[in-house]
């Protein structure tokens, strides 16, 4: 049984410093305390006054400083007047340095142990909470917990003490920037500084695997780089697993990491480590799944760089959609596929949701069309094509209130618009069902046979919107401007498109869209293939530019386009959507 507790954002708990503080680095996000205070339970037992236990579960815990972890002392000097706390006041063998952003518990101050002249963070758990035996018993367990955490990796708690009435842990400081922080300034970091912090981080959080410790859900702010290259990690460590620690595992992980990575990867950095970063991708074909197989892929770069020059499957588990086949085999195929990916689709399209979940695209600098770079804001884009089970809710809300849909429909959209594709009751004769139905493969297929007004209207219906021209191809081409979302080289073998060589007789067709094996660095799938894709930009008022390849047509660079009648309804083009803020609507 998994003990969880109300959901608290992480990071909103921290509160900008004072204006006179110095300036803060990313040794200010160190040590921000993980777990949750509401709603905690009382004690049955008042909290222990013996030593608690330091010693690290199995593991390596003869690589790390030995950890002193003392008991407060009783409630009963709650009582006594306590010094205030600011910055130059000395409590115990501590003198406080400096403010700092509060934490969930309480306020934090950079520090110095006066004797062994360590720098430290100490975290302060609330006056007002300090007469609440759950608080203190909530603080100590995850003060514990940190100081058992023990690793190379990992920041190390020293000591929890009272002092003059204030009850606190000390929490190793480094001066360093997190990966956010070198994100938002543009930076870059040298391919052997990504390799050492794609180790450090994937060994410190398998330590975490390996020991059975529970640990909340990695973010980038908390992978530190200090000043002299060093990469760290914070202390992620929780006294039980909570709402904040997801239970799918590594994977969640793997993909921060891998997203980080990529997006300060330099000119340096080569193929095979951008191929490698593909596949810490949740949604990748072949997807990286937990620590042990992370870091034998990571030191294959420099064993056998080649070996990771392509992802594709083995022979023997390949899936080669556009291999010879009649049309028959084509849908014995997608059958088949979808069978086995039921569950693996469903995780990605709740019921509860009309449109795929999103992936953010940060705003920068990127390369479209033919060389030119422009400014876009930040935005979020569908992971993959809207489907036959996602424009499947929007086909039965307009057959429920046909006299509301007028309302999402463009402004010059042309009259007699009724939004349902061609065929669509011969294929989807039954009302549309509440959960996934295995059974019926074509659910999860690209919607296709929208028009660029069908398109315009579900995406308003959704709260979302069509992506430009600039924004597709962003999510496809990424930081790097690369001509295909693996890279700069063609490999048709990696997109669902017609095949050099095959049979013009054979009749191809769309395959469900989470079984695509051609992620961009974002993560974003079916880019350049599948089914090619509206956007918002209209040359004019009767054509609207359509993007990538389709199941029948050649491998295309992403800088490709078509301008199309918006009357067009082709079984070869589908759409996805984005949000951005002047698109936000509301679901109806």
């Amino acid at each position: 049984t998994r003990n969880t507790a109300p959901s608290t954002p992480r990071k909103d708990a921290l509160q900008s410093p004072p204006k006179d503080s110095p300036p803060m680095g990313a040794a200010d996000f160190a040590a921000t305390p993980r777990d949750i205070l509401a709603s905690l339970p009382e004690p049955s037992v008042a909290p222990a006054t013996a030593t608690l236990p330091t010693s690290s579960p199995q593991g390596e815990t003869d690589e790390a400083p030995a950890t002193n972890l003392r008991a407060p002392n009783s409630p009963e000097t709650l009582s006594s007047p306590r010094p205030s706390l600011r910055p130059g006041t000395n409590l115990g063998t501590y003198k406080l340095l400096r403010t700092e952003s509060d934490t969930i518990w309480g306020p934090r101050f950079g520090a110095v142990h006066t004797t062994l002249k360590r720098a430290v963070h100490l975290i302060f758990l609330d006056e007002e909470k300090q007469n609440s035996e759950s608080h203190r018993a909530a603080f100590l367990g995850e003060a514990s917990a940190k100081a058992r955490a023990q690793h190379p990796s990992l920041l190390t708690v020293y000591e929890a003490a009272e002092t003059d009435g204030h009850l606190f842990y000390a929490i190793e400081r480094i001066e360093a920037d997190t990966l956010q922080g070198l994100l938002d300034r543009g930076a870059n970091l040298p391919f052997p500084s990504l390799q050492r912090t794609a180790e450090t981080v994937a060994k410190g959080l398998k330590y975490f695997a390996d020991s059975q410790l529970p640990h909340a859900p990695l973010e980038i702010n908390d992978i530190l780089i200090s000043h002299d290259g060093t990469p760290r990690l914070q202390n992620l460590a929780l006294e039980r697993p909570t709402s904040l620690s997801p239970e799918s595992g590594p994977s969640n992980d793997i993909e921060t990491l891998g997203k980080a990575l990529h997006l300060l990867s330099g000119v340096d950095a080569p193929a095979s480590f951008h191929f490698f970063l593909e596949r810490t991708s949740q949604l990748h074909f072949h997807k990286i799944a937990h620590w042990d197989h992370f870091l034998s892929q990571l030191a294959a770069l420099d064993s056998d760089p080649a070996a990771l020059s392509s992802n594709r499957p083995d022979n023997n588990d390949a899936v080669d959609p556009c291999a010879k086949r009649s049309s028959v085999s084509v849908a014995a195929v997608v059958l088949t596929a979808t069978l086995s990916a039921a569950a693996l689709v469903w995780k990605y399209t709740p019921s509860e949701s009309p449109v795929p979940r999103q992936i953010k695209i940060p705003a920068g600098q990127y390369l479209v069309g033919s060389g030119k770079k422009i400014a876009l804001e930040s935005f979020s884009i569908d992971a993959t094509e809207i489907t036959n089970r996602h424009y499947g809710r929007f086909v039965a809300w307009l057959r429920l209130h046909p006299k509301e849909a007028a309302r999402y429909d463009h402004p010059e959209q042309p009259p007699h618009q009724n939004h349902i594709p061609e065929g669509w009751a011969l294929l989807f004769p039954e009302k549309i069902r509440a959960a996934p139905d295995p059974s019926d493969p074509q659910w999860d297929l690209p919607a296709t046979k929208v028009s660029w007004w069908d398109a315009y209207a579900f995406a308003n219906w959704a709260g979302r919107a069509l992506p430009t021209e600039e924004q597709w191809e962003a999510a496809g081409r990424g930081p790097r401007g690369f001509l295909f979302p693996w890279g700069d080289e063609p490999e048709p073998e990696r997109a669902h498109v017609k095949q050099v060589g095959a049979d013009p007789a054979v009749e191809s067709a769309p395959i469900p869209v989470m079984l695509l094996k051609d992620p961009s660095g974002f993560g974003v799938l079916g880019l350049c293939g599948n089914v090619s894709e509206w956007t918002a930009t209209k040359p004019d008022g009767k054509t609207a530019i359509a993007k990538g390849n389709h199941f029948n047509s050649p491998l295309l660079s992403l800088d490709a386009r078509a301008s199309v009648s918006t009357e067009t309804h082709s079984p070869r083009l589908g759409f996805r959507t984005v949000t951005r803020p002047a698109t936000r609507k509301g679901n109806p």
